[in-house]
């Protein structure tokens, strides 16, 4: 008859050191890391690219439609004049897409370039 330890103890197959694979060395382990840090800093530079561009393209939709409310809608309806909103919103709206674009853009190829370290 087995006595209590003897029958909780696990049997394994096989010799179960043998079967985990261990780092040669210490390199395996850097390489391991570095390509980690690779992932993470393409995940950041995409994450980064579509936060400010979200960021921008709200700032613009939003300047773009109150621009729009200086429209007198009867004279537009009337006599088709005076349908335009206020120029200078309009090309601030402009000028914040145009910035945003390029500033996501340069954060967003500054966060790959960390991938390539």
């Amino acid at each position: 008859m087995l006595s209590k330890s003897e029958e909780l103890k696990p049997n394994p197959p096989g010799n179960l050191e043998s079967s985990i694979q261990k780092p040669t060395e210490i390199s395996d382990i850097d390489k391991l890391i570095a390509a980690q840090n690779r992932t993470t800093h393409a995940v950041r530079a995409f994450v980064r690219f579509l936060f400010i561009q979200l960021a921008g393209i709200t700032f613009t939709v939003i300047l773009w439609n109150f621009s729009l409310m200086f429209v007198d809608e009867q004279k537009c309806f009337d006599y088709g004049d005076y349908c335009d909103g206020n120029p200078f919103l309009q090309f601030m709206a402009v000028a914040v897409l145009i910035g945003t674009v390029i500033w996501s853009s340069r954060v967003g190829w500054e966060e790959l370039e960390k991938s390539n370290e």
